[in-house]
């Protein structure tokens, strides 16, 4: 790899001690590879070696070396490896991929950086094997299906972040790579199609999705298409906060909120309620304590959020204990606040009706509210905050006359519907065990949920393990092995 880097940034092997006891060095370790090339530079003080890989990289792209990704990473020792980007196996019969359609052509190229420090000097060390096989990096049709390069992709995810959509993202890249002197249109790497805007919204969505109750993630798959193969459905949160309150598990969120809370006050008391800027009765930027010099974080506190890091840890962080507390010395009711907004989505309808779920819309905030169980998935109702979300339900309730059966009422009537004293268990099982097998006499329409629950009874009834415990039942035993026991026993 000749005349890789610049001679004014680096110092050469051929006059430098140093350099040739280094290359020396590594040249010794491990048996040297066919077509692996190694050169070691001196780096000045103040060199970034960060800097140093990325000069690399792009040179090894501006002379049409091939595309290079990062691979392996040590931690104890600044050793970086990068490969060709058409280094995957083909999962093909043929090892020849067709290099136009794919990017898994088993390519060898790599080149890897490493520094190594002797008698206060510091040298880099280049390994490299710039020999590519399965496709040939000067072709331009091969273009077509490259990777999309790494800083169009972080600015793609910083447009995604900012609400842009796909066609106002595609017009930014555009433009993007129009002002840094990319013309081919035939390169994916600067020029993605609509498909491959689509793809990274998907994916970066799929990352940052989050859901603050699994409970109602596990209510949700019950009424999928996967219910039939869900074979015991328990709900956590009841388990995990009987261990809490017996002290089996420590509440993680409620000390970080604590200690949010003592942080508040050591800074209003240091007189932080100066430099809080509201932008309305509850929105507000609070200054960082460790980046003093940004604007701050922003915090809603109707609807309980923050956009420093501690908010997404659980508990509600310092910024946004300071925001409340100055709220209430400034005699804002963020109660009312809540109830009022509620009010304006309600007469607005925003918000959707899935059986007894209500999904509410207040601009970029989405809550799902279970309007049976009055529990939401929203940032707030995790802080034990009545939301807004849960306000817009009440009302929706009263708006829509929405009933729920009581839980405590039987679900099944009988067809002869008499009116019903109270009963024996064993009679009330009859009876419903009677209901059943008439109507599965006149009706044949038995849906996987009816099956599943009757499934369920059966192996209740009938199966060998016990259904909380899931131990083995005890069988009685045969009369002749009880008189064998006995036998035994009398002889002992």
């Amino acid at each position: 790899m000749p005349n890789l880097v610049s001679v004014s940034s680096f110092t050469t092997t051929e006059d430098d001690p140093f350099l040739s006891f280094m290359q020396r060095k590594h040249s010794k370790k491990g048996r040297k590879k066919s077509g692996v090339m190694i050169e070691v530079y001196r780096m000045e003080n103040g060199q970034d070696f960060e800097d140093i890989i990325f000069n690399q990289l792009q040179l090894l792209d501006v002379r049409g070396s091939g595309n290079f990704c990062q691979r392996k990473t040590k931690s104890n020792t600044e050793h970086v490896q990068y490969k060709c980007e058409r280094g995957r196996k083909t999962r093909s019969i043929s090892k020849n991929a067709d290099p136009n359609r794919t990017r898994a052509n088993d390519c060898g190229a790599y080149i890897s950086f490493t520094t190594d420090e002797q008698a206060g000097q510091k040298a880099c060390v280049v390994r490299y094997s710039l020999t590519h096989c399965g496709h040939d990096p000067l072709n331009l049709d091969e273009r077509r299906v490259s990777k999309l390069d790494a800083d169009l992709l972080c600015y793609i995810n910083e447009l995604i972040d900012q609400g842009k959509r796909g066609m106002a993202i595609l017009n930014c890249v555009h433009k993007w790579s129009k002002t840094n002197g990319h013309q081919d249109f035939g390169d994916r790497r600067f020029y993605p199609t609509p498909a491959d805007v689509k793809y990274c919204i998907e994916a970066r969505r799929a990352r940052t999705r989050y859901d603050c109750n699994d409970a109602q993630s596990v209510e949700h798959l019950c009424r999928t298409d996967l219910q039939d193969k869900i074979l015991i459905d328990q709900p956590l949160n009841s388990y995990l906060e009987g261990l809490k309150k017996a002290g089996r598990i420590k509440n993680k969120s409620a000390s970080r909120e604590s200690q949010g809370r003592r942080k508040a006050e050591q800074m209003i008391s240091q007189g932080w309620a100066n430099i809080v800027l509201w932008q309305t009765n509850h929105v507000c930027y609070v200054p960082s304590e460790t980046l003093p010099a940004t604007a701050g974080y922003l915090v809603d506190i109707m609807h309980a959020t923050c956009e420093c890091q501690a908010a997404s840890q659980g508990g509600m962080c310092k910024h946004l204990h300071t925001a409340l507390t100055l709220a209430a010395t400034k005699g804002i009711d963020v109660v009312e606040e809540r109830r009022q907004h509620a009010t304006v989505l309600c007469e607005t309808s925003s918000y959707t009706i899935d059986d007894v779920f209500l999904t509410v819309l207040d601009g970029d905030t989405v809550g799902i509210v279970n309007m049976k169980m009055m529990t939401c998935i929203c940032v707030a109702s995790s802080h034990d905050i009545d939301c807004i979300c849960k306000y817009t339900a009440e009302l929706v309730v009263l708006k829509h006359s929405i009933t729920f059966p009581c839980p405590t009422e039987c679900p099944v009537q009988s067809f002869d519907s008499p009116d019903k004293v109270s009963e024996q268990p064993s009679d009330c099982f009859k009876r419903l065990i009677s209901d059943i097998s008439q109507w599965s006499e006149q009706n044949h329409n038995v849906t996987p949920q009816i099956l599943t629950q009757t499934k369920r009874l059966h192996t209740r009834i009938f199966g060998q393990f016990n259904h909380i415990h899931r131990h083995r039942k005890n069988i009685p035993l045969h009369p002749y092995k009880k008189i064998d026991r006995k036998s035994k026993k009398n002889t002992v």
